[in-house]
Parts: structure tokens; sequence; C-alpha cells
């Protein structure tokens, strides 16, 4: 909770985006503020495959501005253990 002459840890800056993909992933991604100063940091979660997940990827880059520079490490990541 946010507490008055405190600042949020985190707050969310755009709507968190969904997608069933068409390889049978479950991806998650979103662009979050992380603190006082503004910083950015750019994240992707996915699992596949989508019925029945048997992985779970998580990326996080610090300082990173857009979604697009999580998703395709992610994605890497899924390709390799899906294999």
């Amino acid at each position: 909770a946010v507490r008055p002459g405190k600042h949020p840890v985190a707050k969310f800056n755009t709507a968190i985006r969904q997608a069933l993909t068409a390889d049978g992933r479950i991806e998650f991604s979103d662009r979050v503020l992380s603190g006082p100063d503004g910083s950015t940091n750019s994240w992707y979660v996915g699992l596949a495959p989508a019925g029945s997940p048997r992985y779970l990827v998580v990326v996080v880059l610090e300082g990173g501005t857009a979604v697009q520079e999580a998703a395709p490490i992610g994605r890497a990541l899924l390709d390799t253990a899906d294999k």
C-alpha cells in the first residue's frame, strides 16, 4: 500500500497485454514504471504449450523502454526449452 509521504515502488503505465499465439503459447508483456525517478523496465512472461504449460519464462530488462526489447529474448528461450 502507498502511505502518505512514500512513493509507490511500481505502477503500471499501460494495460497488460495477453495473447495466445499461433504456435500454442500464452504471452504477457508490458512496460513497468519502477521507481520514483520514473525509470522503466521491459518485461515478458511466456508459458508453453498453452493447453498444458510445462515451461515458464520471465525476462526483465532494467532500463528497457519497449516490450519489443524483452519479448524476443523470452520467445527464443521458449523455443529452446520446447524442443
